[in-house]
């Protein structure tokens, strides 16, 4: 692996998000993605593992809940960058809880190439 690359882990339950996240991904050869994890549980592991530079996470997911994820990465690395992914659409108290507990950016599903790719390099450059 190309050590100038940059780590993206996506954490999301959904088989049609890892795909799009695949291949927005795949078109842009800095960024290496990892995983991806379908599960909370599963996303804080491959965080241990790999160490990643952005973090993709969902909010509503099958075991540990986004939020639950969120607070364990910031406990494991509070520097890490996460950006929370969410089809909720954005509901005032849902973004403050995320904010407060130490999200880097929210950005709502669906979403497309541009507005992920722009959030990326927004968090962790290019």
């Amino acid at each position: 692996m190309d050590a100038m690359k940059k780590k993206v882990l996506v954490i999301d339950d959904s088989k049609a998000t890892l795909m799009l996240f695949e291949g927005i991904l795949g078109d842009h050869p800095e960024y290496d993605l990892i995983g991806p994890a379908q599960s909370g549980e599963e996303g804080i592991k491959l965080f241990k593992l790999e160490m990643p530079d952005l973090v993709c996470l969902d909010v509503l997911m099958p075991g540990l809940g986004g939020l639950e994820v969120l607070r364990t990465i910031r406990t494991l690395a509070p520097e890490a960058k996460v950006l929370i992914i969410s089809a909720l659409g954005g509901s005032v108290k849902t973004v403050e809880s995320f904010l407060e507990a130490g999200a880097s950016g929210i950005l709502a599903k669906p979403f497309d190439e541009d507005a992920l790719m722009e959030n990326i390099r927004r968090l962790i450059g290019s």
